[in-house]
């Protein structure tokens, strides 16, 4: 089974590096998010109070426990900054005199970047293990072709905590593994507002409802705290399997 997971792609991922754990045989993960930038992002919009400036010591230094150094940092869209005209500060930010929008450029790693880490001591199969981590990325404004193609050669997307948007699929090529995660919720009131893969995925939306065949062939529950894969059959059997584990207070 865990033959299938050649390269994982996660979005929201944080400084959740333990989903290399999971996965054993994955040879390359696919990370993206839109901190350090910000943690509700925006295009052309820049707030301080979103911004999270400990995020990228904090990933290295994940990154560095599970045995992945960064190789090299690619600054991706190098002008992106220069496409932000709104920007506000929080109280305690004006004491810094970030306001004039000029000063942006000294807030490090506003546009987007890729990390690349790689661990040199192989995986069960014996191959050299890489991390890709789009930082400040935008899957809705800050696509470039790099990031397209790796999102059209990966295999598996990986859904923890963050829903990703459903502008997604367009990137996917063909059909991938599914996985969930047991401290996700995937079923609840779906918000009309909320264009996400799962929020199109209920049966109670009646906006941009899709079939998740036409994407996914196969469904797989991440087990945290066994640090294990479960098969399952549908997102049903994902979510019916989550809630067994939550009542099952000797798992």
């Amino acid at each position: 089974m865990s033959n299938s997971f050649k390269k994982v792609l996660y979005l929201g991922a944080g400084s959740d590096i333990e989903v290399v754990n999971y996965f054993p045989k994955c040879n390359e993960f696919v990370l993206i998010d839109t901190q350090p930038r910000s943690e509700h992002d925006t295009k052309d919009y820049f707030y301080e109070g979103f911004y999270r400036a400990k995020f990228f010591n904090r990933v290295i230094k994940k990154c560095k426990k599970y045995g992945f150094i960064l190789n090299e940092t690619i600054e991706l869209e190098p002008n992106y900054i220069k496409n932000i005209k709104t920007i506000e500060t929080s109280s305690e930010y004006m004491n810094k005199d970030i306001i004039d929008i000029s000063n942006i450029s000294d807030i490090p790693y506003i546009n987007p970047h890729l990390l690349i880490f790689k661990n040199h001591s192989k995986n069960k199969d014996n191959n050299e293990r890489i991390i890709k981590y789009y930082i400040s990325t935008n899957i809705l404004f800050n696509m470039t072709p790099i990031l397209k193609n790796d999102i059209k050669t990966s295999d598996t997307l990986y859904v923890a905590g963050y829903h990703p948007d459903i502008i997604l699929l367009k990137y996917i090529k063909n059909k991938i593994n599914f996985v969930g995660d047991d401290k996700t919720i995937y079923f609840s009131e779906p918000d009309e507002d909320e264009n996400t893969i799962i929020n199109s995925m209920s049966n109670n939306n009646i906006h941009n409802k899709i079939k998740l065949n036409d994407w996914f062939d196969n469904y797989y529950l991440v087990w945290r705290k066994k640090s294990f894969v479960i098969v399952c059959d549908s997102l049903e059997d994902i979510d019916m399997k989550i809630k067994l584990i939550n009542k099952r207070k000797d798992f």
